[in-house]
């Protein structure tokens, strides 16, 4: 017969020996059970929260690039607008003693885009496959400006995307973090799916742990 059993910690000067316990088959089935009903809403419970990650159809991202070139201030921001996120980036720069040439914003997985624009001058980019970055140039602006540059994309949010601003020069530049394309994710009911074969499962495994 098996049976799992306590053993006591004894310590000294703590009187005679207690009685060792051992843990019946029935005992040790409803431990089990209990661990597993506790895992199992775990589980839901951190799905529950992946879904509400996903399901968000906005970000916005606040960010001051600096470095050589000088001060920037850029407002990110990605919005789901049908079946597409429209990406756009408000840069404003603040301050610097040269005129800023290049903008770019990582694309490190190499995701399709199209619909790039700005409201100024700069030259709007097309997709490239080997290109790791949306990068617009031969622009000219100066302290004081402010550009809007924009894009369409399938693929949803990257919130920690490299972003750069180049002097015409090459020689001096400004850095940050902002939001870019990321890997295609499914669409939230996939994971609604998920969720729904984990709560389906649940009772089957539970009255196999009895």
């Amino acid at each position: 017969m098996n049976r799992a059993c306590e053993l006591p910690v004894l310590r000294s000067g703590e009187g005679p020996s207690p009685t060792v316990r051992c843990m019946g088959k029935g005992e040790k089935m409803f431990l089990n059970g209990r661990v597993l009903r506790a895992s199992l809403i775990v589980s839901v419970l951190a799905l529950a929260t992946l879904l509400l990650c996903v399901s968000a159809d906005a970000y916005t991202r606040e960010t001051t690039l600096t470095g050589t070139l000088g001060t920037l201030r850029l407002i990110a921001d990605a919005s789901k607008v049908g079946s597409e996120w429209l990406y756009s980036y408000e840069l404003y720069y603040q301050t610097g003693s040269v005129e800023l040439y290049t903008f770019s914003v990582g694309n490190p997985m190499q995701v399709a885009y199209t619909n790039a624009e700005n409201t100024d001058d700069f030259t709007n980019p097309g997709y490239n496959p080997i290109w790791e970055e949306v990068k617009w140039w031969d622009g000219w602006m100066e302290v004081g400006d402010t550009v809007t540059f924009s894009y369409k994309s399938y693929n949803m949010p990257n919130l920690d995307i490299d972003v750069d601003c180049y002097a015409q020069d090459g020689g001096k530049i400004a850095w940050g973090k902002t939001i870019g394309m990321s890997e295609l994710i499914p669409e939230p009911s996939t994971f609604a799916g998920v969720a729904i074969a984990i709560l389906g499962l649940a009772p089957t495994l539970l009255r196999k742990r009895r």
